[in-house]
């Protein structure tokens, strides 16, 4: 388990691999503010736990080739906005490797 703020330098990392400008200005644009946004953080944990990049918080050898989520409904606008992060990097093509399972409602009671 991991803090969202323990993903802030890659974050960063991720902002700077973003090819398609309109994304990435967005992005640039709410973290002046401060803040950063849920979307980054899945689009940058994904990449992190697929090995497409490297970090300190998250042991190499527990990367995996895909990822399957299970989640509340309520949760996809915000896993769609990550997937669209990841499209706009050179990784587009590992979002294929992110696969969703989502449940009905706002939790997993």
């Amino acid at each position: 388990m991991i803090r969202e703020s323990q993903l802030i330098s890659d974050c960063d990392n991720v902002i700077s691999l973003i090819k398609d400008r309109q994304i990435k200005d967005d992005l640039v644009n709410y973290v002046k503010k401060g803040k950063y946004p849920c979307s980054l953080f899945i689009a940058t944990w994904y990449l992190i736990r697929l090995g497409c990049i490297d970090s300190e918080i998250f042991p190499k050898q527990e990367q995996g080739k895909s990822l399957l989520n299970i989640l509340p409904e309520s949760f996809k606008p915000y896993e769609d906005k990550g997937l669209d992060i990841i499209k706009a990097t050179k990784f587009a093509s590992r979002v294929d490797d992110i696969k969703y399972h989502f449940i009905s409602g706002r939790s997993l009671e």
